[in-house]
């Protein structure tokens, strides 16, 4: 029987509920949870409740008529069952004459994962970041070329994106000298997804998230050629305006300034830009200035004899001959009307602009008012404030969010009640740390310990054994980028892409494949720039190669062309100590002859790396230096591979409770019949009816050297150097 004293809270004010013939609440609550569906789709803990409520004058005053999030629980007898965000989906109305009124709510109940993932559906990378550092920042504190993302979330390194511009030497001795201008920011990851769930009111815990490896993960914010207006009205335009009515004196032949006296609006972060004591707008930036001016004439008849009045834009005291209006005596007087007129000028930073006029007649000339509104387009130039919230355009944090769980099959868990998200590769994995020169095998989201449902099961009702439906072969790759000619290139003739690895399952239907594909992040490939090597250094540097066309075919790229998919990238900055030259050294531009510095090593995968310690961004295992580099494949998806390759799944009635529900975690494996089992998924739990719930488990699996040999990895080098590949 349907429990009496089951209560919905909604912003901590309880609802009132539709109730049947004996005065029961009506909750249907059937909840299914999964940790992941059977075909091995990776998804999160969820919840998804759908509920109708009556329209009371109690439930219109805590619901009211917006879709906005709400913070729900149920309680069964006292005691929270089930906690999270609710939204109103429908509203129900009836007519009544002339008049509609509502009379029922539809109500989505969002729990566990779902709940965060809905309230951060719509936000922007750009919505996680305040960061605004100047571009020369690496010139004045060189530490932005060493990794430390828990001092600040920024950091510099070069990318090749076009050849460098800089030379010394001849023959032999000829080398390129990357500049401090060729630099390219990057955005640690982490920081982003801290950000996200704070915004919401939610903690994250990861020890993958926090380890130094997973710290250093980058996302590199190439820097635009043209600047969003966004940016512009940021840091540029401005507007200003002549409120009181003026008049020009008799023959004043001299050019002289008109001094706006209100400011209508001002560019945030220079709202100084305009003075108007002098009238000069001082530029803040490199760029194209659009200058649109505007004046109100009197009713009054056109001066007599001919008479001229020249309005003219001045760039640094110099006029620059865009006569905005120019009226002679054989032109009408534009007497009552506005007169608007536009100049588009280049400048550079300091520079100014303001507006003078000249007036010749023997008569005043009077405006009763006039307008200068100054609309910049930033230049890329070397020293401009970089601020990452208009660098980022478009890009959706979930969208990122959902590559790294692809990358790193990552597993979700979230304790509505704490407000704590656990975000974990799902099996325990090898975390390696090249500094320290260590490799230690660290827990992931599912937990050694076990929980024995042997006393648990119904053995009364109906249990059994299924095989899931999977996929002869699983294919794990990142996404392509049309841009990356080079990269695009390699691939051609291979059957098996850069980076990419595949699972062959056993007793499977050979011809159906399942490709689990980044859909955020395109791959990074690199170049060995032996050319960029410094005078006396022994190591060819390596560097993240995007390149505008075919590298290897055509290394000649003078312009560069940044509208790229996002790329991840592992950030390990100059290395000092121990492993002081491992990533070569260059000369920087800037820098006397012969002085050597150490590269910022960024990478995808570190083909220098002797020691196979360095992280690895690859889904394939590759032999780079002797030394077996383990990919994301086998690192982190072999284990769940061969849990479904077995397929073994066990259908049990567990009995389960509000009170287990509460404390439930999919982290913590099964155990029963001497046997270890993956708790897959609990259908149709109902904290009000004192029935079984169903559970699936999964058997667990411990890989074998033939399941690594089941594992086919990709021939293909993600580096390239000039006419060969290596």
């Amino acid at each position: 029987m349907a429990n009496r004293y089951t209560k919905l809270f909604i912003n901590n004010s309880p609802i009132d509920l539709n109730t049947d013939e004996q005065g029961t609440p009506i909750i249907p609550l059937n909840i299914n949870r999964l940790v992941n569906d059977l075909e091995g789709n990776v998804r999160g803990d969820y919840s998804r409740v759908s509920i109708t409520v009556p329209a009371t004058k109690n439930n219109i005053s805590i619901l009211g008529s917006s879709r906005s999030f709400k913070d729900f629980r149920i309680e069964i007898d006292g005691l929270p069952d089930m906690l999270g965000t609710a939204q109103i989906k429908k509203i129900h109305t009836k007519s009544y004459g002339y008049e509609s009124l509502n009379y029922a709510y539809d109500i989505n109940l969002l729990s566990n994962n779902t709940s965060w993932t809905v309230l951060l559906r719509d936000t922007l990378l750009s919505d996680l970041t305040t960061t605004v550092i100047n571009w020369d920042v690496a010139t004045i504190n060189p530490l932005g070329f060493i990794a430390e993302p828990n001092l600040r979330d920024w950091a510099f390194t070069f990318i090749k994106w076009k050849e460098w511009a800089n030379t010394r030497g001849a023959g032999l001795n000829f080398r390129y000298t990357p500049s401090f201008e060729e630099t390219t920011p990057l955005l640690y990851v982490r920081p982003f997804i801290e950000r996200a769930f704070n915004l919401i009111g939610y903690t994250v815990k990861s020890n993958w998230l926090s380890s130094d490896t997973a710290s250093k993960y980058v996302m590199p914010v190439p820097i635009p050629d043209r600047f969003p207006y966004s940016y512009n009205e940021e840091y540029l335009n401005t507007e200003v305006s002549l409120t009181v009515p003026t008049t020009f004196p008799v023959n004043a032949p001299v050019n002289d300034t008109i001094l706006y006296d209100n400011i209508i609006k001002a560019a945030p972060q220079n709202p100084t830009a305009y003075n108007p004591l002098t009238g000069q707008y001082t530029c803040p930036l490199d760029g194209y200035y659009q200058i649109d001016i505007s004046y109100t004439y009197p009713l009054l008849p056109f001066p007599s004899p001919p008479s001229s009045f020249i309005s003219s834009i001045y760039q640094n005291g110099t006029n620059t001959l865009t006569g905005a209006f120019l009226f002679w005596g054989d032109l009408q007087y534009p007497a009552g009307k506005t007169i608007r007129g536009t100049a588009l000028l280049y400048a550079n930073a300091g520079d100014t602009f303001e507006n003078k006029y000249l007036w010749d007649a023997a008569i005043p000339l009077g405006i009763t008012g006039a307008t200068m509104k100054i609309t910049g387009e930033a230049s890329k130039t070397f020293g401009m404030p970089l601020d990452f919230k208009f660098m980022l355009g478009d890009l959706k944090f979930l969208d990122m969010l959902k590559d790294l769980k692809i990358l790193f099959n990552l597993a979700f868990e979230t304790n509505e009640a704490s407000k704590v998200v656990t975000i974990e590769p799902k099996d325990e994995y090898v975390q390696t740390n090249r500094l320290l020169g260590t490799s230690n095998l660290v827990e992931g989201f599912y937990k050694n310990e076990c929980k024995d449902y042997t006393p648990l099961l119904d053995l009364n009702k109906n249990s059994g054994k299924e095989f899931p439906n999977i996929e002869g072969t699983y294919i794990n790759k990142y996404q392509s980028d049309s841009s990356d000619e080079t990269a695009n290139w390699l691939e051609e003739n291979s059957n098996i892409g850069v980076y990419e690895s595949r699972f062959k399952m056993d007793s499977s239907d050979d011809s159906k494949t399942k490709i689990i594909e980044t859909k955020f992040f395109a791959k990074t490939i690199h170049v060995s720039d032996f050319q960029a090597k410094g005078e006396g250094s022994i190591v060819n540097p390596q560097f993240p190669l995007i390149y505008p066309q075919n590298y290897v075919l055509d290394p000649t790229a003078t312009i560069e062309n940044t509208n790229v998919k996002p790329r991840l990238l592992y950030f390990a900055g100059q290395r000092f100590g121990t492993l002081s030259g491992v990533d070569g050294f260059i000369e920087i531009n800037e820098f006397a002859p012969g002085v050597l510095t150490p590269v910022p090593a960024c990478f995808a995968v570190n083909y220098l790396d002797e020691s196979g310690l360095d992280p690895v961004l690859s889904f394939s295992s590759e032999i780079v230096n002797n030394t077996k580099f383990i990919g994301l494949l086998e690192k982190h998806y072999l284990k769940e591979y061969v849990r479904l390759n077995i397929g073994d799944i066990s259908d049990y009635y567990v009995k389960f409770n509000s009170i287990d529900n509460l404390n439930f975690s999919f982290r913590l494996k099964g155990y029963f019949f001497s046997q270890k089992y993956i708790i897959q998924e609990i259908n149709s739990y109902n904290p009000i009816k004192d029935t079984p719930t169903q559970f699936k488990f999964l058997l667990e699996a411990t890989p074998t050297e033939s399941d690594i040999n089941k594992i086919q990895n990709s021939t293909l080098s993600g580096v390239v150097t000039l006419l060969t590949t290596i």
